[in-house]
């Protein structure tokens, strides 16, 4: 009898849609496959029980997994502000996972040397940015507004230079580590290619 609920339990979890539910009843199926073999045989079926003590250990890890996965992102003040002005359509853990892939830095920690080709992107978060060129013609940057953009896609020196700041908070991210997570992320490589398009329409303005 026991056989017979544990395979119809199995045979329950395929046909689920959620992963989360397939893990459970795979769990609850092993459970009963446990009971069978404790109960089934003469002596108890120590192989039999170890493998699904095995599969049920893989599934309980793979069912925290997800839990964790599924949690409600928590965006700071920041982070949702500049969301709304650069990806208002992606989700909110796309969102904080792209967060994660760069680093908040604060002005004072921004160092650009004249004529240097980028190794980051830069994408200000808050406050106001000043860059001069070298003819003193200034671009002003505040929240959602990128720069480094043409470095990144041309390894060119950056021909700009600091000139001053207000409250300055900025998201960079490692050209080489963004250019790999875009690979796999093509909704995201959209958002920066709007950013970029909008950084050279900037450039045009004030050369």
């Amino acid at each position: 009898m026991l056989i017979h609920i544990a395979n119809i339990i199995i045979l329950a979890s395929f046909l689920v849609s959620d992963v989360m539910w397939l893990r459970a009843l795979s769990i609850v199926g092993g459970g009963v496959w446990i009971s069978y073999f404790t109960v089934a045989f003469t002596e108890v079926n120590w192989s039999g029980i170890g493998w699904n003590v095995v599969f049920t250990a893989i599934n309980v890890w793979y069912i925290v997994k997800l839990i964790l996965e599924r949690r409600p992102i928590q965006l700071t003040e920041h982070e949702r502000s500049l969301k709304h002005l650069v990806a208002p359509d992606l989700s909110p853990r796309d969102w904080s996972q792209l967060i994660k892939k760069g680093q908040v830095i604060a002005g004072k920690e921004l160092i650009i040397e004249k004529e240097a080709v980028l190794d980051s992107i830069y994408l200000v978060m808050a406050g106001k940015l000043s860059l001069e060129n070298d003819k003193l013609n200034e671009e002003r940057l505040t929240s959602g507004q990128l720069f480094g953009g043409l470095s990144y896609l041309n390894d060119v020196p950056f021909d700009q230079q600091v000139k001053e700041y207000d409250e300055l908070s900025l998201i960079a991210w490692n050209k080489d580590v963004l250019k790999k997570y875009l690979q796999d992320a093509p909704h995201i490589e959209a958002i920066f290619q709007r950013l970029f398009g909008d950084e050279i329409a900037r450039r045009k303005q004030v050369l």
